[in-house]
């Protein structure tokens, strides 16, 4: 899990961390590196059965990211030499440059200077180009029978002791 642009946790994921794993050595080993928090809130979420997905798959009708672990100036760049290679090698889906890059309902990208934050605002929330029309459309509701079967529950009951792992990162 990566989760330098943020994560987003059900009242449920946040109820079985702080109930469960939180002061769990063996559910939620403690950080060896710092920096690397979401790292190691994956592991302690995945032994109390709470099933990440990649936001790619949070929509039917939008297959692309919704959170991006660096600017978006390095997704829009319409050149593969703008994102950096320990992104692709550690991307569930195929990362995409250009106009094209990025979900209409993205949600966080990571290292945004301040000031840059503000030119976003205007561009969102303030600037209108003239002839255009601005419709507010949010995605359709699912059922949870669609949710189900886009998402299908994993076993997890499994709970291994991760700091006896024969090979282990070396952040670990």
């Amino acid at each position: 899990m990566s989760g330098g642009a943020s994560y987003v946790l059900s009242r449920e994921a946040l109820r079985r961390f702080v109930t469960q794993a939180y002061d769990s050595d063996k559910i939620c080993p403690g950080a060896k590196k710092m920096g690397i928090e979401d790292f190691y809130m994956g592991i302690c979420l995945q032994n109390v059965g709470v099933h990440l997905i990649d936001s790619t798959r949070a929509m039917p009708d939008d297959n692309k990211p919704k959170f991006f672990p660096v600017d978006v100036e390095n997704y829009l760049y319409n050149d593969n030499s703008s994102i950096p290679d320990w992104l692709r090698e550690m991307s569930v889906s195929e990362v995409y440059t250009g106009n094209n890059c990025c979900s209409k309902y993205s949600i966080a990208f990571h290292y945004t200077k301040p000031e840059r934050m503000y030119l976003y605002e205007f561009l969102v929330y303030h600037l209108r180009v003239y002839g255009q029309r601005y419709v507010e459309q949010l995605p359709r509701r699912w059922t949870i029978s669609e949710v189900i079967e886009m998402f299908p529950l994993e076993n997890n009951s499994d709970i291994q002791d991760l700091t006896q792992m024969p090979e282990k990162p070396d952040n670990f």
